[in-house]
C-alpha cells in the first residue's frame, strides 16, 4: 500500500515537471488537470504541497509573470485581475503584485503606448462633430475592452483633445 502510494507521488509529480515545461501554471490549474487525470485527491494534495515547499509551484511568482507578459500584450489593470482571479490566485496576491507592478509602469503609458501602436493617437480633429465622437467612442471601447480602468481613459481623451467624452 505504502509503495503503491509512493508510486502514485512521484507519478504525479513527474506529469507535474512535464506540466511546467510547456507552461507556468497556479496552484488551481495544476490541481484541476490532475483530478480531470484521476489521481487520488489526497495524494494530489502531498504533491501539490511538496512542490510548493521546493518552489516549483509558486502562485505570487506566476501572478508576477503573467500579469508582465499581459502587460507587454496592452491589457489593463482590470483585465489582468480578472484573469488572475480565473486561474485561481487568491485576491491578496493578486492586489499585491499588481500594485508592485503598476507603481513601476504607469497604466496610462502602458494605454498610450498601445493606442500608438494601434494608430489610434494622434486624434485626428476633424470638422464633424460626429465623427470626433466616433473616434472618441472607438478609443474608449477599444481600452475598456482591453481592461483599463475609466479614469485613465479619460484623462488620455481630455489631454489628446480639446473635447469632453460627454460635450
Amino acid at each position: 500500500m505504502l509503495e503503491e502510494k509512493s508510486k502514485t507521488f512521484k507519478e504525479i509529480r513527474n506529469y507535474v515537471f512535464y506540466l511546467l515545461r510547456y507552461r507556468d501554471l497556479s496552484k488551481k490549474e495544476i490541481k484541476e488537470k490532475l483530478c480531470k487525470k484521476g489521481y487520488p485527491l489526497s495524494v494530489i494534495e502531498e504533491v501539490v504541497t511538496y512542490l510548493e515547499e521546493k518552489k516549483f509551484i509558486d502562485d505570487e511568482g506566476f501572478a508576477e509573470r503573467f500579469s508582465l507578459s499581459r502587460i507587454k500584450r496592452g491589457f489593463g489593470q482590470n483585465k489582468i485581475k480578472s484573469l488572475l482571479k480565473l486561474r485561481g490566485i487568491p485576491e491578496s496576491i493578486i492586489d499585491k503584485v499588481l500594485r508592485e507592478i503598476f507603481c513601476k509602469v504607469g497604466e496610462e503609458e502602458i494605454a498610450r503606448r498601445l493606442l500608438f501602436k494601434k494608430r489610434y493617437l494622434p486624434i485626428k480633429k476633424t470638422v464633424k462633430r460626429e465623427e470626433n465622437f466616433k473616434q472618441i467612442s472607438r478609443i474608449y471601447r477599444f481600452l475598456s475592452h482591453r481592461g483599463f480602468s475609466y479614469s485613465v481613459i479619460e484623462k488620455i481623451i481630455r489631454e489628446e483633445t480639446s473635447l469632453d467624452f460627454y460635450e
